[in-house]
């Protein structure tokens, strides 16, 4: 039996408040006791121990008030604390993620490695041009486009393949041209180095050739494929390699879980997808992305976190609640992603109803990175 509280405390932005719930290892009785120390910070008292828990953000004098009320017998405290007027409006509401194409184009030249043993990825001074990808449903629209678009015979016989070409082959990476997403680079195979190798499918024709770093055997990406629209070969675009399994020389390698959030946020915010579910194989992931930006804190972290908030259960499932099963859209990832965000989502322990609560850590621009 643990000896000593666990805590979660959340930061309720739209109602300026932070919600506190505190699990106590015995019963409450007339030792316990919370005093509020200082705007963010709360000592709680009990059974002779003093702890001290930091809260997402500050809280008024009114919340020593609040504090006061204990009732003896409760292994579970639960508060609402009225949070103080921000200094200033925050102006961070950016989807940000790390080596955007404009940052890298301001480097004279920039070399990544595989961040698990260093080996040389993309050699220095191999790519000259960094350009971000369009937005993920960019092809849908350019279809959408290309079948709508004027023609001034109204006829489709009277098309000019030749001129709209370009448009249907989508995009495929040039040598010496890197092309930018949010959680990835695309690249030609020729701009990386000899360090990566590529393995077959293990279990099925149409899963993709995976990217090994030949010292290590970690993997560094996949080998993107053209849709068969696209291309009736089954050619490559290029080579994909996820931003997290590098680093340069200047930053610590990035968790895994931010480049996921900012999928996620993506999702959410630009393509109005809340409600997923992801799938790799036979594997399914049901996701409701509850909130894309939150602050909280717990006695598991120990630090403030800047994360995305999503409800959870495995498999597609018909036990919705109160979401139930309809407006979910399907994703298909790759199982090592999905592997990951599983494994990240089921840290938490707390539960609404029939789903499970996790929370992915997203990025916060620093000076260092601008």
């Amino acid at each position: 039996m643990t000896t000593t509280p666990r805590f979660y405390a959340e930061l309720l932005e739209n109602i300026r408040s932070i919600a506190i719930s505190i699990q106590l290892p015995s019963p409450s009785n007339s030792t316990t006791k919370l005093d509020l120390d200082s705007p963010c910070l709360v000592n709680l008292h009990h059974d002779g121990q003093s702890t001290l828990l930091n809260l997402p953000g500050n809280v008024t004098p009114a919340a020593a008030l609040a504090l006061r009320i204990c009732k003896p017998g409760e292994q579970t405290l639960c508060y609402r604390l009225p949070v103080s007027p921000p200094k200033s409006l925050s102006t961070e509401t950016e989807n940000y993620v790390p080596w955007t194409a404009m940052e890298l184009n301001k480097e004279a030249s920039t070399l990544f490695n595989c961040r698990a043993c260093r080996a040389e990825v993309i050699p220095r001074g191999r790519i000259k041009t960094w350009k971000d990808l369009p937005s993920g449903n960019w092809e849908e629209m350019m279809d959408f486009w290309h079948c709508h678009k004027p023609d001034e015979s109204h006829s489709h016989s009277h098309i000019d393949k030749t001129r709209y070409a370009p448009l249907q082959r989508g995009y495929v990476a040039e040598s010496g041209t890197a092309l930018v997403n949010l959680t990835y680079f695309l690249l030609a195979e020729a701009d990386c180095s000899e360090a990566v190798e590529v393995s077959e499918p293990t279990t099925g024709e149409h899963d993709p050739h995976v990217l090994h770093c030949k010292s290590c055997k970690s993997i560094l990406g996949v080998v993107d494929k053209k849709s068969s629209g696209d291309d009736s070969s089954g050619a490559s675009r290029g080579w994909t390699l996820y931003k997290w399994a590098l680093c340069d020389e200047k930053s610590k390698p990035f968790p895994m879980q931010c480049f996921l959030a900012a999928q996620l946020i993506d999702l959410a915010e630009n393509n109005g997808t809340r409600r997923i579910i992801f799938t790799a194989q036979e594997v399914k992931l049901r996701v409701w992305v509850f909130s894309t930006d939150i602050r909280y804190i717990s006695s598991d972290i120990g630090r403030v976190m800047r994360a995305v908030k999503v409800f959870w259960q495995t498999g597609a499932g018909d036990k919705g609640g109160l979401m139930g099963t309809e407006g979910f859209e399907e994703v298909a990832i790759h199982k090592h992603l999905l592997d990951g965000l599983q494994e990240v989502i089921e840290r938490g322990d707390q539960t609404f109803g029939e789903w499970s609560i996790g929370m992915v850590e997203r990025f916060e621009r620093r000076p260092e990175v601008m």
